[in-house]
């Protein structure tokens, strides 16, 4: 995920029979909300900051910060009741930055309170009139919809809407969700109007595909091995971004260092970034298209967008497909989109970014072992690495406790967050495991760990990675040449791995619903491939020419 810049805003969440006893409506104070678990917490989005400035207001996270330092020094002051007094007016004032009154949840407990409370009437909170606004992909599964008040729904569903051309016809379903990418929590980056939309690349595939159909009788045949060819659009949900901008937003995103002369600079070129924009979502990777222009393509840098215009690359920072812009043909051109994002306020965001390396160790889980048979020989080579570190946590090894408990990915910083002070105490003395408050919470904590091991959680040499294509074969398809791609059938590329000298990876993709969904990855590993993919170091790379994304559940990039 990106480090939160922005804190995290509150919103109330309330149940539907609230609402149906209560005629519809519903007062309540924020203490009542605390009380009754009805106030949640929500990564900030573009929703929220819409809703922040069309309130007018305007605390900015400076502000907050300064409020949340006051209560720390507050607290570590005293405990009189003039001291309680000062930190709970902190935290009444803390609550007015950061509490959003205007936008809701509520959980649906039957489809007829989602009936009336969409009607005319509407429902009441506080005295103001909510209407549903919209409802998050993830938010519908748990019968979870979104309302605003009355008095800022109008501006912000037109925000929302963004001015596109409605007379496109869309499905309502898919726009509702297209709508919802607002509600992401996002990071605001530095902006650019260097943006290319391009249609997707297309290979024909044909390869040998088990094929499952409906038969008369109502059930379904399976065949295997049987010939199947297709159309493909391989890179779906992905795109590119120039090194230079990826450094830019490396900074933006907190991710820092000092240089050799104390300035700020970036720590690292992340492989990629998730993008938020009005009805944008998808990964851009960081590579360097205008070197394609230049050494594959013979210095030629003219190639045509979505809607069929010339553009030059050299003054691209962003190339995206029209898979990744979900409503593109609802705007008459790649400016006609950008002037009414920055009418409407739009802000471009990043909701996650590739990290600097990947994990050593992963934890499996039952999913990606059930449909092996696997002999005894086998689970023993599995869990030994589980087993060992129980074994040396019970033994008394306090390096192994730690590490156990906390993860390997452990910082002077973040272990300074712990909840167990017990673990604190071990970083300070090592005696301290011979404590036997200390035994205690370890074999605790233990027991836990082995019951989880005796359902398939156990640690092995594993990582999960963002997905991409093959960027090269994609800036074929762009400028109209042959697809090669530098990736052939059944090629594979992950830097991480090569770099540990292996050559051949087992990939898994939850949800996992059959053993055909594992997949072998012979890795590729030559000066080509290193050069282009230089910057996508933690992302795992698929070729354009087989049914790898099918074979795994249907996998976007």
């Amino acid at each position: 995920m990106s480090k939160q810049l922005y804190s995290q805003r509150f919103i109330l969440k309330i149940p539907s029979t609230k609402f149906r006893n209560n005629k519809w409506k519903v007062d309540i104070s924020l203490q009542e909300a605390r009380r009754d678990n009805e106030l949640i917490q929500l990564a900030d989005s573009q929703i929220l900051r819409f809703i922040r400035d069309i309130k007018g207001i305007n605390y900015t996270e400076e502000d907050i910060n300064k409020v949340k330092l006051k209560i720390k020094k507050e607290k570590r002051k005293s405990t009189t009741d003039k001291s309680l007094e000062r930190i709970s007016k902190l935290y009444d004032k803390l609550d007015k930055m950061l509490y959003i009154e205007d936008y809701v949840s509520i959980v649906f407990n039957k489809k007829s309170d989602f009936d009336r409370a969409c009607r005319k009437k509407g429902i009441f909170i506080n005295g103001k009139k909510f209407k549903r606004i919209l409802g998050t992909t993830g938010g519908i599964k748990k019968n979870t919809v979104n309302f605003c008040s009355e008095e800022i729904y109008e501006e912000l569903n037109r925000r929302l809407e963004n001015d596109r051309n409605e007379e496109i016809p869309c499905v309502p379903a898919k726009f509702e969700a297209y709508k919802a990418l607002s509600a992401s929590g996002s990071n605001p980056v530095t902006n650019t109007h260097r943006i290319l939309v391009i249609k997707d690349g297309v290979t024909h595939i044909k390869d040998k595909v088990i094929k499952v159909s409906a038969n008369e009788k109502g059930g379904f045949t399976v065949e295997k091995n049987v010939e199947y060819e297709s159309d493909k659009e391989f890179c779906d949900g992905c795109g590119m971004i120039r090194p230079e901008l990826s450094k830019q937003w490396a900074i933006d995103l907190g991710l820092t260092k000092k240089d050799e002369n104390g300035d700020i600079t970036y720590d690292y070129i992340p492989s990629g970034f998730n993008l938020r924009y009005s009805y944008l979502k998808g990964m851009v990777f960081t590579f360097d298209f205008e070197k394609f222009g230049r050494e594959v393509m013979n210095n030629k840098y003219i190639i045509k967008d979505a809607w069929g215009k010339e553009r030059d690359i050299r003054d691209v920072d962003i190339i995206i497909t029209t898979n990744m812009l979900k409503l593109w043909n609802a705007y008459d051109s790649i400016e006609d989109y950008l002037e009414k994002c920055d009418k409407n306020k739009y802000q471009l965001s990043v909701s996650k970014v590739c990290p600097k390396k990947l994990e050593e160790k992963r934890n499996l889980n039952y999913q990606y072992l059930q449909s092996y048979n696997l002999s005894d020989n086998d689970i023993n080579e599995l869990v030994s690495e589980t087993v060992t570190n129980i074994k040396d946590c019970i033994g008394g090894d306090y390096v192994k406790s730690i590490l156990y408990t906390k993860g390997e990915n452990i910082t002077k910083e973040n272990i300074l967050k712990s909840e167990n002070d017990y673990i604190k105490a071990l970083l300070i003395n090592k005696n301290v495991i011979k404590d036997s408050y200390v035994k205690s919470k370890i074999y605790k904590m233990l027991e836990k760990k082995i019951r989880q091991a005796k359902i398939g959680v156990i640690k092995v040499d594993g990582n999960y990675s963002i997905v991409s294509n093959d960027l090269y074969a994609l800036c074929q398809s762009m400028y109209g040449v042959e697809i090669t791609g530098l990736l052939k059938k059944n090629q594979f590329y992950n830097k991480a791995w090569l770099d540990k000298g292996e050559n051949e990876i087992i990939a898994f993709r939850s949800p996992m619903t059959s053993h055909n969904n594992i997949k072998r990855m012979p890795l590729i590993n030559n000066d080509e491939v290193n050069e282009w993919f230089k910057y996508m170091n933690t992302v795992t790379i698929l070729n354009a020419f087989d049914y790898t994304t099918d074979a795994m559940n249907g996998m976007d990039k």
